[in-house]
């Protein structure tokens, strides 16, 4: 009767302890954004939805979806700079200064022609959405970038 016991006794601390340890703090401490923002974020991926489809596409700095790479550079006091390849000349890389500001998860990036741009920041990505009209249709383009 007390090897049961002792059985017993085990078995609900083997099973407490097991959700003690599951529930250890796994998840990620939440992120102060006006610090973790300061350097260099780069697109890596879009998303386009068109006409009810959904595409997925890579995106590089040499590759097909080149003219959709971007760099920005944000820094410390709210400046940053914004660097991209020159949709008019071939090959040819531009940088331009810009301010932004942070709201909540809203990243506000002002350009020099006063032309606004929001970024979501979610699970350590920047997140950049436009709609614009493409043959007279809505077409969403999302492009992702990360540290």
């Amino acid at each position: 009767m007390k090897q049961l016991r002792i059985i017993g006794t085990c078995l609900i601390l083997s099973v407490l302890l097991s959700a003690i340890s599951a529930c250890s703090s796994d998840d990620d401490d939440p992120v102060d954004l006006n610090s973790y923002i300061v350097g260099t974020w780069r697109s890596y991926k879009g998303t386009v939805y068109y006409l009810g489809e959904t595409s997925n596409v890579q995106i590089d700095k040499t590759g097909a979806m080149s003219m959709a790479y971007f760099e920005i550079n944000f820094k410390k006091d709210g400046s940053l700079t914004f660097g991209h390849w020159d949709p008019v000349t071939p090959a040819s890389w531009e940088e331009e200064p810009a301010t932004y500001s942070i709201k909540g998860d809203m990243v506000t990036v002002i350009d020099s022609d006063g032309e606004k741009g929001d970024f979501v920041f979610k699970d350590k990505n920047l997140y950049l959405t436009q709609t614009i009209t493409q043959e007279g249709y809505p077409m969403t383009i999302t492009i992702q970038l990360r540290k």
